[in-house]
């Protein structure tokens, strides 16, 4: 069953998941995608 977060402020959500973004790192997939390289 999934987490009820109906109690937790928007905030305190949207903090959770950019701590969880920046502790993931840079994306080997997506690193460059915005400036066309393509590594082959």
């Amino acid at each position: 069953m999934a987490e009820d977060n109906r109690r937790v402020s928007n905030g305190d959500q949207v903090n959770r998941i950019a701590a969880l973004a920046l502790k993931r790192g840079k994306s080997v997939d997506f690193t460059g995608y915005w400036q066309r390289h393509v590594q082959s």
